[in-house]
């Protein structure tokens, strides 16, 4: 198989007639004002070259086999090949299924899963490098666990949070001084825990950050002059 023709040649091209190439207008995919080539978000066969305050798009579009632009060896590639590492350029939980059409479909990694561009699938965080990519650790950056209208119940009352919180048992912070607790690992909601067993009442105490009996939260409380928990 012969080996993609980088597109770096583009640079030198962008330099000496940026006034001939036509404009890019709308979302800013660049960082900062460096010079920089980086995939075109809403086309798997383009990319833009950035420049200071401006942005230009090419396409790999051409006669033959489908083409589409791979972002880590930033090279026109045959589509669906070994080469071909096409993802979504912002999230390390999306990326892009290109199927052939003028449009990609955008495509989300199940939480707390992170997309592996190596692998061509989601995979455990840990093992997935997002580089530039934004890495999603809490679960309400996942849209398939955000909701809108007026029966829904917001995100962070469903899931919790761990971000900021150590590894192990944490309060969530929605549900304090109830039996309800969650599991952290590296910032991230691995399990939903529950101090109901074995049919006793238990409350998740914040500070101790375990389960103990109502009897023992009164008690500890009535040291500090109060009757119930906050």
């Amino acid at each position: 198989m012969t080996m993609p023709v980088s597109v770096k040649m583009f640079m030198n091209l962008f330099l000496l007639a940026a006034t001939f190439l036509l404009h890019v207008t709308g979302d800013d995919i660049c960082e900062g004002g460096k010079l920089q080539i980086v995939p075109d978000p809403k086309d798997c066969a383009g990319f833009v070259i950035c420049h200071g305050t401006h942005r230009f798009r090419f396409s790999c579009s051409s006669k033959g086999p489908p083409k589409v632009f791979d972002p880590l060896s930033k090279t026109c590639v045959l589509m669906g090949t070994t080469y071909d590492h096409s993802k979504y350029p912002y999230s390390c939980a999306k990326y892009y299924q290109c199927t052939g059409g003028s449009q990609p479909l955008l495509r989300e990694c199940p939480y707390p899963r992170l997309y592996d561009p190596r692998t061509y699938s989601c995979r455990v965080y840990m093992f997935v490098k997002c580089g530039a990519r934004r890495e999603s650790k809490d679960p309400c950056d996942y849209k398939s666990n955000q909701c809108a209208g007026s029966g829904c119940i917001p995100c962070r009352a469903r899931f919790g949070t761990c971000l900021g919180k150590p590894n192990g048992p944490n309060a969530w912070e929605d549900k304090l001084w109830t039996p309800h607790f969650l599991i952290c690992r590296d910032e991230r909601v691995i399990l939903q825990g529950d101090c109901r067993q074995g049919g006793k009442l238990k409350i998740f105490n914040p500070f101790t950050r375990r389960c103990m009996p109502m009897a023992d939260i009164y008690k500890m409380m009535s040291q500090f002059g109060r009757k119930t928990p906050i």
